[in-house]
């Protein structure tokens, strides 16, 4: 009987762990993916040109940035700083795709990026000039 009480009271201490663990998980925010260049009520926006027109993205450390795109030929690559971005200078900058038709990138903010602006955009011919660029504040 003691073996019995004795297992008893420590599959109970596992139970209430391994509760309390996913009480702190849940607890916890959660990594929200962000659709790049998704423009409310228009279900067919994507990484395309005018862009950099619309209101950038909420986000903060631990997002996850998705650039998708379709029918038209693009590709995303990181300025290093806001005067490549503003100058649609691709010199030094980071490709995170090749140029494809359709395609898709997540990028995911990590900590280091809080309280900077990330800057993306598309090398393809005269995207970038065309507005398929975008600057994201990170909280």
């Amino acid at each position: 009987m003691a073996v019995t009480s004795a297992r008893t009271i420590a599959l109970s201490a596992l139970v209430l762990v391994l509760l309390g663990a996913t009480l702190i998980r849940i607890g916890q925010a959660q990594p929200l993916p962000v659709v790049v260049g998704f423009l409310q009520g228009n279900p067919v926006s994507h990484w395309s040109g005018g862009v950099n027109m619309w209101k950038p993205p909420a986000v903060k450390p631990g997002d996850i940035l998705v650039f998708q795109w379709f029918a038209e030929t693009h590709d995303v690559q990181r300025f290093r700083n806001i005067l490549a971005f503003k100058a649609c200078s691709f010199f030094n900058a980071v490709p995170l795709t090749s140029a494809s038709q359709l395609g898709m990138r997540l990028f995911q903010v990590k900590p280091e990026h809080a309280g900077k602006t990330l800057f993306f955009g598309s090398s393809v011919g005269k995207d970038c000039q065309r507005g398929v660029k975008i600057a994201i504040p990170v909280n």
